[in-house]
Order: structure tokens, then C-alpha cells, then sequence
């Protein structure tokens, strides 16, 4: 028989648990800074503005983004998200800010994939912002998770995990 700290210990143990990697988002930003130079070399070479001086300085500029996304994702961005059967958690940054949301409370999930980034907006305040066919902004309270940092498999699995839940609470409620 089993005594009551393992009987509550099993009712902490997340259902999927997905982990981001430095690695991963460290790559993606060097990925980026790489094709960004090379797209803006040659569309420096196509417009009139032709000094390689130019370049250099829009360069230094775009690489003092790419670091600052990395520092920003460092301190604020998401490092871990943990799926259970009533709640999900997240958290962030450095100082590891744990952000518990119970699946009833989600007013909407969008997934969005622009080229090979999936954007994960987890909304929970019903409050939308539309230009038809050309923007829509959630302005309300969300949780924002990209892939940029996690395994793509994994992410998609999690993605997939949460939509699930979400519907199973939203008919419940």
C-alpha cells in the first residue's frame, strides 16, 4: 500500500515536461545573423548606397539585436514548460519565475508558423485587436512561447498536448 507522500508526489509528476537548450536559440541567432549579411550585402549591392562602410555599421547593428535577443531571452524567455492533467506551468528567465495556469482559464491557443518558427500564443484575456487579412494583435494578458529554443519535435508534441487540454476544459466550462 502506498502511504500518503507517494501518493502526492504522483500527483506532482508533469505529464510532458519540454526543456529549452541555449544551444538551440544560440543557433538560430547565429543562423540568422549569417543569412541576414548575406541578404543585406547583396541588397546593399542592388540600391545606390554601395560603401562597405554601410554595411559594416547596419551589420554591427543587426548583430547588437541578435545579442540582445539572446540576453533578453536569457533573463525573461521561456526555459521550460510542464503539461499536467489540470495545469501547465512556465517558467522563465534566469531567476526561474514560475508562471502556473490552469487550463479552464485559456480564452484561446493560436499556432503560428512563418518559414521553419512556430509562435505559440496561449491568451488568457479575450481581448483581440483585427485588421481583416492584414493584422490582428492579443493585447490582453498571454503567455508567448516560440521554438526557437526547444527541440522542434518536442515543441510540436507540446503544442499538439496543450491544444488537447484546452478544448477538453473549454467544453467542461
Amino acid at each position: 500500500m502506498m502511504d500518503s507522500t507517494s501518493v502526492e508526489y504522483q500527483k506532482n509528476v508533469p505529464e510532458f515536461c519540454i526543456k529549452a537548450k541555449f544551444r538551440y536559440i544560440l543557433t538560430v541567432n547565429i543562423s540568422g545573423a549569417v543569412i541576414g549579411s548575406v541578404i543585406m550585402y547583396f541588397w546593399l549591392q542592388l540600391r545606390t548606397i554601395r560603401g562597405f562602410g554601410t554595411f559594416l555599421f547596419l551589420y554591427a547593428l543587426f548583430l547588437l539585436y541578435m545579442i540582445g535577443d539572446l540576453i533578453y531571452w536569457k533573463h525573461n524567455g521561456v526555459h521550460e514548460v510542464r503539461l499536467y492533467d489540470f495545469f501547465f506551468e512556465v517558467i522563465r528567465g534566469k531567476k526561474q519565475k514560475l508562471i502556473s495556469v490552469n487550463y479552464a482559464d485559456i480564452t484561446d491557443i493560436h499556432l503560428n508558423s512563418k518559414l521553419n518558427r512556430l509562435s505559440l500564443q496561449i491568451l488568457l484575456e479575450a481581448k483581440t485587436v483585427r485588421i481583416p487579412g492584414i493584422y490582428t494583435y492579443y493585447p490582453g494578458k498571454k503567455i508567448w512561447i516560440t521554438n526557437d529554443a526547444f527541440n522542434e519535435k518536442e515543441f510540436r508534441a507540446m503544442c499538439d498536448l496543450l491544444k488537447e487540454k484546452y478544448e477538453l476544459y473549454q467544453v467542461k466550462a
